[in-house]
C-alpha cells in the first residue's frame, strides 16, 4: 500500500487510531526506510470520532501548538488515542462518547466528494478510490457494503490472512458458487468461525453470514490471497481496471500514473488493437512529462510514430517543463512568448551549454522561418537529431537510448 502511494501520490485514509490496522499502516511507514521528505509525499488523512479520543478536550483550539503524548494516558480505558504517523486528522462529533462509529457518515461522504474530482492527468477523469481491507469487525462489513453499493461501485480488496471480517469475507469469496450462494457445508462452517470470531449466537450469526455473502459475491470485491507474492499496488490498479468501467486511454492513463509497464503490456495492449493515434500521443506527451522510460518504448512499440508526434508545438512543451532549468541561461525576455520559452531560444541554451562548439538547428535561419510561418504545425523530424536533443536535455540518458534504438531501426 505504501508503495502505491508513493508511486502515484494516493491518500491513505484511515480511522486514525491507535490501534489495529491503522498501528499497521504507520509501523510499515516507520519500517520503509524513506527519508522524511519522502514521508511527507504520502498523505495521511485520519477520520476519527472525537468522542472517542481520551484527553480530546486538549484539542480545542485555533492556531495553537498541543503536546498530544499517547503514551502519557493509562492504556486502561474504553477511551482511544490518535496515531501520530498521520499527515492530518478530522475528529468527528455526533455527541457520543467512548463508542465507535461516529466517523462513519463524514468520511463516506468525503470519500464520494473526492471520488467525483476531475483531476487526473491531461483529461477529465474522476479520482479512482479503492477500499482496502484488513481485519475489521462487524462496522467494516456494513462499510464495504455501502462502497459497494455506490454508484458507481467502489471495488473492495480483501486482504485474506489479516484476520476477522477480512478472512471470513475471503473465505466466502474464495467458495461462493455461481448462483451466488454457498455449498451447504461451507455455509455451516462460516456461520460457526462467523459466531466464534464475533461471539455471537445464531441468529446474529446469520444476519452477518448474509451481509458477507452480499460482500463476497458482489463483482467489485477482490480476494487478495495472502500466499500469492502479489503486490497490493497491482491488485488495487487491478481492481480500479476491472471494477470502474472506464475506457482504454483510461486505463491506459492510469497504469501510466501508476507507472506499471507490465499491466498496460500485458491487460491493456492485448485487449485493445485498434488505438486512435491522438489517445496514444496524449500517452506519449504524459510518459514524457513523467519520464516513464518503460512506457515510452511500449508506446513505440505499439504504432506511436516520432514523426508525426512531435510537432514544433509539444516539442516546445517538453522544453518548457524544464523551465526552471533554462530560465537562469536566458537574458532575453523577448524569447518568452505566452509564458513559453521560445525553440531558437532554447537553441542557443543548447549552443552556450556545448561551449558554443555545437551549431544546433534551432537557431538556423531556414529553422526560424518555418517556426514563425508554421509553429502549430511543422513535424519536429523534419530536422535532424531533435529526437536524441530533447531526451539528452533533459537528463534522460535511458530515454535517449530508447529514442536511438528506434530511429535507426
Amino acid at each position: 500500500m505504501l508503495k502505491a502511494a508513493q508511486t502515484t501520490g494516493a491518500w491513505i485514509i484511515t480511522a486514525g487510531i491507535d490501534a489495529g490496522v491503522v498501528r499497521h499502516v504507520a509501523t510499515a511507514l516507520d519500517e520503509a526506510g524513506i527519508s522524511a521528505r519522502m514521508r511527507s509525499k504520502v498523505v495521511t488523512i485520519g477520520i476519527a470520532p472525537w468522542g472517542l479520543l481520551k484527553r480530546h478536550e486538549k484539542l480545542i483550539g485555533k492556531d495553537i501548538v498541543v503536546s498530544y503524548d499517547p503514551h502519557s494516558f493509562s492504556s486502561k480505558s474504553k477511551y482511544a488515542t490518535l496515531n501520530d504517523r498521520h499527515s492530518y486528522f478530522l475528529l468527528v462529533d455526533n455527541g457520543t462518547n467512548g463508542r465507535y462509529g461516529a466517523d462513519i457518515i463524514l468520511r463516506k461522504r468525503f470519500e464520494e466528494f473526492i471520488a467525483r474530482k476531475q483531476t487526473i492527468g491531461l483529461g477529465t477523469r474522476h479520482v479512482p478510490v479503492v477500499c482496502v481491507v484488513l481485519e475489521g469487525g462487524t462496522c467494516t462489513i456494513r462499510a464495504i457494503l455501502q462502497y459497494l453499493a455506490n454508484q458507481p461501485p467502489v471495488p473492495v480488496i480483501v486482504c485474506d490472512g489479516s484476520g476477522r471480517a477480512s478472512d471470513l469475507i475471503a473465505f466466502a469469496r474464495q467458495h461462493v458458487q455461481e448462483n451466488g450462494n454457498l455449498p451447504r457445508e461451507i455455509r455451516v462452517q462460516l456461520l460457526t468461525l462467523i459466531a466464534s470470531v464475533f461471539r455471537y449466537s445464531t441468529t446474529p450469526a446469520e444476519q452477518i453470514l448474509e451481509e458477507i455473502l452480499c460482500c463476497a459475491k458482489h463483482p467489485d470485491s477482490f480476494r487478495l490471497s495472502g500466499n500469492k507474492k502479489q503486490d497490493v499496488d497491482h491488485a488495487i490498479l487491478s481492481a480500479i481496471l476491472k471494477g470502474q468501467n472506464l475506457s482504454a486511454a483510461d486505463q491506459l492513463a492510469l497504469t501510466l500514473v501508476w507507472n506499471r509497464v507490465d499491466i498496460a503490456r500485458s491487460d491493456i495492449f492485448l485487449a485493445n488493437q485498434n488505438w486512435n493515434p491522438h489517445l496514444l500521443y496524449n500517452a506519449m506527451m504524459e510518459a514524457l512529462a513523467l519520464d516513464r522510460v518503460d512506457f515510452v518504448k511500449l508506446l513505440l512499440e505499439n504504432g506511436v510514430s516520432m514523426k508525426k508526434f512531435l510537432t514544433i508545438n509539444r516539442l516546445e512543451q517538453l522544453y518548457n517543463m524544464e523551465q526552471d532549468s533554462i530560465l537562469p541561461l536566458i537574458n532575453d525576455s523577448t524569447s518568452i512568448i505566452d509564458g513559453r520559452i521560445t525553440l531558437p531560444k532554447i537553441g542557443v541554451v543548447i549552443e552556450r551549454l556545448m561551449g558554443n562548439a555545437y551549431r544546433c538547428s534551432y537557431t538556423s535561419r531556414k529553422f526560424k522561418n518555418k517556426y514563425e510561418k508554421c509553429r502549430k504545425k511543422a513535424l519536429i523530424s523534419r530536422i535532424p537529431s531533435f529526437r536524441s536533443l530533447c531526451a539528452t536535455y533533459s537528463k534522460t540518458r535511458k530515454m535517449a537510448g530508447v529514442m536511438f534504438y528506434f530511429d535507426f531501426t
